[in-house]
C-alpha cells in the first residue's frame, strides 16, 4: 500500500484505505461517487462516506488510537473532514495515508500536526 500515486477517484486517500481494509482485514468499508475533478474537489466539498453505515463506531475524544483505526482529518483545519488515513502501528503512532498528487502514499507519524486536525476516529465493530 506504499508509494501509490494519488489519482482522484482511483488511488486517492479513501481508495487507499478501502483497499487496505479489504486486503488486510477482508472488510468492505464501502465507497462513494466522486465528483469530476482535476485532482481534488472544489472547496467546501464534503466526503459523503458514513462510517456508521459500514459498522464503524466513533471513538470518544481522548481515546488512544489502535491499529486499524480510521482517522478523519480536516486538512485545512475546521470541523469537516476531507482526508482519511488508517493507523498501522499504534505503538509508534504511524498512519498510512495518501495526501495529494504531490506525494505518494506513505506511512508517517500521526503526530501533533495530524492530531490537531483530526475530526473523528472510527474503529470497526469487529475490532472492539
Amino acid at each position: 500500500y506504499l508509494n501509490w500515486r494519488f489519482v482522484w477517484g482511483r488511488s486517492d486517500c479513501f481508495a487507499l484505505i478501502r483497499c487496505y481494509f479489504l486486503g488486510v482485514l477482508g472488510i468492505d468499508i464501502g465507497d462513494f461517487r466522486r465528483p469530476s475533478s482535476d485532482g481534488f474537489p472544489t472547496i467546501g466539498w464534503l466526503t459523503p462516506w458514513k462510517a456508521e453505515k459500514h459498522s464503524f463506531v466513533q471513538m470518544p475524544a481522548g481515546t488512544p488510537v489502535r491499529k486499524h483505526d480510521i482517522i478523519q482529518i480536516a486538512l485545512k483545519g475546521g470541523r469537516e473532514p476531507n482526508h482519511i488515513g488508517v493507523i498501522v502501528n499504534a505503538e509508534r503512532m504511524q498512519m498510512l495515508h495518501n495526501v495529494s498528487a504531490e506525494y505518494t502514499s506513505q506511512v508517517g507519524l500521526y503526530g501533533s500536526y495530524w492530531q490537531t486536525r483530526t475530526t473523528h476516529i472510527f474503529r470497526h465493530e469487529s475490532l472492539i
